[in-house]
């Protein structure tokens, strides 16, 4: 494994298939991350994706390649992003994603906090085992 977007593509598609199966949703969100990260190049990605599908690599080799915090907290947000492309969350999500965690080295504080972030902001994502379905009107906002 020699470079970042390997990384991504690594730890990415362990999030994604951490249910079985890769949903299109999480591929396309794998994908967007190379719009949105300037270092990676799309082609680059798709390739190293399609690679990782078939035949998959340590989640541990790839984050211990992680050089600096600022590279492993945009792995683990990657990761979460992908966990939740489908407005879904599932428990053998949230195992990957601490795995990914552990092996980056971070604290499980941050990935909740990330998690939490992002789940804020997308009332359609849906935790399994919960099942809290608040509309408009029953959600209390505090001046």
């Amino acid at each position: 494994m020699a470079n970042f977007t390997e990384q991504v593509a690594t730890l990415t598609v362990a999030t994604a298939l951490a249910n079985g199966k890769i949903e299109v949703e999480e591929l396309d969100a794998i994908y967007s991350l190379a719009d949105s990260l300037e270092i990676i190049d799309k082609n680059e990605l798709k390739d190293a994706v399609a690679q990782k599908m078939q035949n998959p690599s340590s989640i541990e080799e790839a984050a211990s390649l992680a050089t600096n915090e600022e590279e492993k907290e945009l792995l683990l947000e990657a990761c979460i992003l992908v966990s939740v492309a489908d407005n879904s969350l599932d428990s053998n999500e949230v195992n990957v994603l601490i795995k990914v965690c552990q092996a980056l080295g971070l604290s499980q504080s941050k990935m909740i906090l990330a998690l939490a972030s992002i789940a804020q902001n997308n009332r359609d994502i849906k935790i399994t085992g919960n099942d809290s379905n608040f509309d408009e009107d029953e959600i209390i906002i505090e001046d």
